[in-house]
């Protein structure tokens, strides 16, 4: 079996045309709405619900796709009845989830079965948002899929929840409702400790933003990625200097995950998207308030991305908490009237194809569905081994 292959990304490539192809109707339902109420909202509906329905059945009929499912597969064959379990048995694992998981094995004790139950949240949390905060679903999934929305649901079980529960959270944190708030994250936070960041953040991120702290932000992470000057062992340090076992633990885990980004395609195409935002970022936020907070995290996205980018695995842990913003801001960015508009359009689009495309060429992506078959456990664990190793 070939480690790299472009045979790997077919299915996601034909996943995203389909997406586009949705969207497209989608939009076409919108144009025909402005003449005829009924008509065109069944047209939006019908592009809609299948754009889910499609998502739903890719995602969360999937097989053991990418690395860390390896993992979550033992964990869940090996995690007692809810009357049985002990937290800290599990140091590696939030104990919120180590519950969450138990008492879900309880009542179906079948592993796809909970994977599916995972994505069926995970893809209702964000349509609800989707539909509340873009005038696209369908976009806004399609840019889910390219900007790291499959390998959040395909191999970050936890952040995936932790990001859920921020994202429930958002409209307290926008009308300052700071108890609720404070309760989701902190949920978010029993699923995954990276989640505690969301906290601190109540205080700053509804603000707008100055241009000098924005292009501070942009500048400082250049400088940092290009100039090579990482703060990330001083912080594990801090981290590790008189903490508990488990951070110490996971601390200790990041650090031996040393794998430095370097000038790419992801940075080219991050960057763009991030210019894109800061040059649009009055037009986006006074076209409604609550994009404010959108922008915000988008540049947080960019900001930590560059800043720790010299512990990949630290980068995704952190940085992809704040990505759902992208999923967001990307699509208000197409009905949003500025210069080149068009042009911006086409090549945002190019750079989520070729993002679904690039991102999905190795054998660990090889995708397979319970619908056809899907391979063994123990042969994907030795494909995983290969590629990692």
């Amino acid at each position: 079996m070939e480690l790299r292959s472009i045979y790997y990304a077919i299915p996601y490539a034909i996943v995203f045309i389909l997406m586009l192809f949705l969207y497209l109707l989608e939009r076409k339902g919108q144009r025909i709405r402005n003449n005829d109420i009924n008509k065109g909202t069944i047209i939006i509906n019908r592009a809609r619900y299948s754009a889910l329905f499609v998502l739903l059945i890719f995602i969360g009929l999937r097989g053991h796709i990418y690395t860390d499912c390896i993992e979550y597969y033992r964990f869940f064959e090996d995690v007692p009845l809810i009357w049985k379990v002990h937290v800290d048995d599990y140091t590696t694992m939030e104990p919120g989830f180590v519950i969450y998981t138990s008492l879900f094995k309880t009542i179906i004790p079948n592993y796809y079965c909970w994977v599916f139950f995972n994505s069926l949240f995970d893809l209702l949390v964000l349509y609800f948002f989707f539909k509340n905060n873009t005038k696209s679903i369908v976009l806004a999934f399609l840019v889910f899929l390219a900007y790291q929305g499959l390998y959040i649901e395909f191999n970050l079980y936890r952040n995936a929840k932790a990001i859920s529960f921020f994202i429930l959270s958002i409209p307290y944190l926008q009308n300052r409702k700071i108890l609720p708030y404070m309760i989701l994250n902190c949920i978010g936070g029993c699923f995954h400790v990276a989640a505690f960041l969301f906290i601190p953040i109540y205080f700053i991120i509804h603000l707008r933003w100055t241009k000098p702290v924005l292009w501070g932000m942009f500048i400082v992470a250049n400088l940092c990625f290009f100039l090579q000057l990482h703060p990330t062992t001083f912080l594990l340090d801090q981290l590790t200097a008189g903490a508990s076992d488990y951070v110490a633990l996971k601390a200790n885990k990041f650090a031996n995950k040393t794998e430095t980004y370097g000038l790419s395609f992801g940075y080219i195409e991050k960057t763009f998207i991030t210019l894109l935002v800061l040059f649009l970022y009055n037009k986006l936020t006074h076209k409604q308030n609550i994009n404010t907070i959108y922008c915000n995290c988008a540049v947080f996205f960019y900001f930590i991305t560059f800043l720790f980018s010299d512990i990949a695995i630290f980068t995704e842990r952190l940085s992809y908490l704040f990505i759902f913003a992208l999923w967001v801001i990307i699509p208000e960015m197409f009905y949003t009237s500025f210069k080149i508009r068009r042009i911006v359009v086409v090549g945002i689009l190019l750079i989520l194809f070729l993002r679904i495309v690039e991102s999905n060429m190795t054998a660990i992506c090889y995708y397979d569905n319970l619908l056809w078959g899907i391979m063994d456990i123990n042969k994907r664990a030795t494909i995983v081994d290969m590629f990692v190793y």
